[in-house]
């Protein structure tokens, strides 16, 4: 699947996956804001230089008066694109896009990102969203998955189909009972089925 998709791969839809309150607290204060994603990603990527920190991020440190003053977004935008050079194959995954304040900021940078020469060849970018036209109008070029219209409720159809033939109570109600019940609750799933046991 990664083979057939260049730089960006677009995800769309109304899932979702749970997470446990601390992940959602970090969510909330550190990726939905411009730059807090890069910082996010320049450490994440550092964690990954064998045990050290990249020389480009210590210089950075340095000209910054040894942590005196902030670095400027410029800065740090050119920062992770060169510490990305430095790896031969990188993926990440923005997930939520839709939610982000600065979502225009981020759709610019993502498409500055991704055509940065330099480092593109091994760069596969995920980006996860409701289909949004906003989204939809930077994206549109790159390839495109639509969870909703991919999966058309196959597991949800499946469960209703089961629990509609084999549930007690269900199999009294005659056909077009039953057939208003699927529809109903296909509808308001809206693409989104989780299954607990």
């Amino acid at each position: 699947m990664v083979s057939e998709w260049k730089y960006i791969f677009w995800v769309a839809g109304t899932a979702w996956l749970p997470l446990d309150q601390r992940k959602i607290w970090l969510w909330k204060n550190h990726f939905k804001l411009h730059d807090k994603l890069i910082r996010s990603l320049i450490w994440q990527f550092s964690l990954k230089c064998d045990g050290r920190l990249p020389k480009v991020l210590v210089n950075l440190y340095a000209h910054c008066g040894n942590g005196h003053q902030e670095p400027t977004l410029d800065d740090l935008q050119n920062i992770l694109q060169r510490i990305v050079h430095g790896f031969s194959s990188t993926f990440v995954i923005l997930d939520g896009l839709d939610e982000c304040s600065e979502r225009e900021k981020i759709l610019n940078w993502i498409q500055t990102f991704v055509l940065e020469k330099d480092i593109n060849l091994g760069l596969h970018l995920v980006v996860t969203s409701r289909p949004e036209q906003e989204i939809e109008d930077k994206l549109k070029s790159y390839h495109y998955l639509d969870l909703v219209e991919e999966s058309e409720n196959h597991d949800l159809v499946a469960y209703l189909d089961y629990q509609l033939k084999n549930d007690s109570d269900l199999k009294k109600c005659n056909s077009d009972t039953q057939g208003e019940i699927k529809l109903t609750l296909m509808k308001q799933a809206d693409g989104m089925y989780v299954y607990y046991q």
